[in-house]
Protein backbone atom coordinates (compact mmCIF):
# COMPACT_ATOMS: atom_id res chain seq x y z
CA UNK A 1 0.00 0.00 0.00
CA UNK A 2 2.71 2.55 0.76
CA UNK A 3 4.49 1.54 -2.36
CA UNK A 4 1.75 2.16 -4.43
CA UNK A 5 1.24 5.76 -2.45
CA UNK A 6 4.54 6.70 -3.78
CA UNK A 7 3.68 5.64 -7.15
CA UNK A 8 0.17 7.95 -6.93
CA UNK A 9 2.66 10.74 -5.81
CA UNK A 10 4.99 10.56 -8.52
CA UNK A 11 2.34 10.41 -11.34
CA UNK A 12 0.91 13.43 -10.45
CA UNK A 13 4.41 15.10 -9.77
CA UNK A 14 5.47 13.87 -13.30
CA UNK A 15 1.58 15.30 -14.41
CA UNK A 16 2.28 18.93 -12.60
CA UNK A 17 5.77 19.29 -13.72
CA UNK A 18 4.40 18.86 -17.46
CA UNK A 19 1.95 21.68 -16.81
CA UNK A 20 5.02 23.90 -15.66
CA UNK A 21 6.87 23.12 -18.82
CA UNK A 22 4.37 23.51 -20.60
CA UNK A 23 3.14 27.15 -19.68
CA UNK A 24 7.25 27.86 -20.25
CA UNK A 25 7.23 26.86 -23.51
CA UNK A 26 3.35 29.19 -24.09
CA UNK A 27 5.31 32.10 -22.61
CA UNK A 28 8.48 31.44 -24.96
CA UNK A 29 6.29 31.48 -27.90
CA UNK A 30 4.25 34.74 -26.83
CA UNK A 31 7.37 36.44 -25.98
CA UNK A 32 8.97 35.63 -29.46
CA UNK A 33 6.03 36.14 -31.12
CA UNK A 34 5.00 39.92 -29.38
CA UNK A 35 8.40 40.78 -30.23
CA UNK A 36 8.83 40.34 -33.80
CA UNK A 37 4.95 41.09 -34.41
CA UNK A 38 4.07 37.89 -35.20
CA UNK A 39 1.21 35.56 -35.43
CA UNK A 40 2.07 32.30 -33.69
CA UNK A 41 1.82 29.35 -35.79
CA UNK A 42 2.81 26.52 -33.15
CA UNK A 43 0.91 27.90 -30.46
CA UNK A 44 -1.50 25.57 -28.29
CA UNK A 45 -4.61 27.16 -28.12
CA UNK A 46 -4.35 30.67 -29.83
CA UNK A 47 -2.59 32.30 -32.66
CA UNK A 48 -2.54 35.92 -30.93
CA UNK A 49 1.15 36.17 -28.85
CA UNK A 50 -0.35 38.29 -26.06
CA UNK A 51 -3.09 35.68 -25.29
CA UNK A 52 -0.30 32.46 -25.69
CA UNK A 53 1.93 34.85 -23.26
CA UNK A 54 -1.01 34.79 -20.56
CA UNK A 55 -2.51 31.49 -21.30
CA UNK A 56 1.36 30.55 -20.30
CA UNK A 57 1.32 32.21 -16.98
CA UNK A 58 -1.84 30.85 -15.69
CA UNK A 59 -0.60 27.20 -16.50
CA UNK A 60 3.13 27.72 -14.77
CA UNK A 61 0.44 29.27 -11.62
CA UNK A 62 -1.69 26.24 -11.99
CA UNK A 63 1.06 24.07 -11.87
CA UNK A 64 3.58 25.31 -9.01
CA UNK A 65 0.24 25.61 -6.71
CA UNK A 66 -0.75 22.31 -7.46
CA UNK A 67 3.09 20.90 -7.12
CA UNK A 68 3.27 22.68 -3.53
CA UNK A 69 -0.32 21.75 -2.54
CA UNK A 70 1.04 17.87 -2.92
CA UNK A 71 4.00 18.80 -1.35
CA UNK A 72 2.55 20.09 1.45
CA UNK A 73 -0.34 17.64 2.12
CA UNK A 74 2.71 14.43 1.67
CA UNK A 75 4.36 16.60 4.55
CA UNK A 76 1.38 16.88 6.74
CA UNK A 77 -0.63 13.53 6.11
CA UNK A 78 2.36 11.01 5.27
CA UNK A 79 1.50 7.64 5.76
CA UNK A 80 2.48 6.50 8.92
CA UNK A 81 4.14 3.57 10.29
CA UNK A 82 2.28 1.27 13.13
CA UNK A 83 4.31 -0.68 15.27
CA UNK A 84 3.37 -3.28 17.06
CA UNK A 85 3.01 -3.50 20.44
CA UNK A 86 3.92 -6.50 22.63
Amino acid sequence: MKSQHKIYCLILVIIFFFLIMMGVWAIDIGVTGTENDLSITNGWWTRDPCQQYHIGLLLVIIGTLLLVILSMCLIVVSPEKKEVKK
